[in-house]
């Protein structure tokens, strides 16, 4: 009976173990952010699914992928770059890279809840480079 018992245990550990693991990868998302014009033409929109404006703050988990897309025929060239503010640390896990369709990707890197990124877009307008400084900020 103790052998039974002791079996019986030992599946459930191991089905708790792989269902906690599991329920972790399905936490992870993709978010896009969009990006547009303001109406004064140098400034930017974001949209994140939960935020919308110039300044917005996207809430992230650990192991998301974040992904930059300009709505089209806004007025805005191209994508430049995703830069990290001098002061801050990337939470990142690697360096954000461009895809065909001229948007951004990058992956949130392993970080304690509650930590924030003050972020740079680049951006070009008619060959004029700008810069925007939205924040990402890893779930509490």
């Amino acid at each position: 009976m103790k052998n039974y018992k002791l079996i019986l245990f030992s599946i459930l550990l191991a089905f708790t173990a792989t269902s906690s693991s599991t329920l972790n990868e399905f936490t992870k998302s993709t978010r896009v952010i969009t990006i547009k014009l303001d109406e004064a033409g140098t400034g930017l929109i974001l949209h994140d699914g939960l935020s919308n404006g110039p300044n917005i703050r996207t809430i992230v988990s650990a192991g998301d992928v974040i992904i930059w897309k300009l709505i089209p025929n806004q007025g805005i060239d191209s994508l430049v770059g995703i830069q990290v503010k001098e002061d801050n640390v990337s939470i990142f896990t690697a360096d954000i890279v461009r895809r065909r369709d001229g948007s951004l990707i990058g992956t949130i890197g392993d970080f304690l809840p509650g930590t924030a990124e003050s972020y740079g877009i680049n951006y070009s307008i008619n060959g004029v480079s700008y810069y925007h400084d939205p924040v990402i900020q890893i779930h509490d």
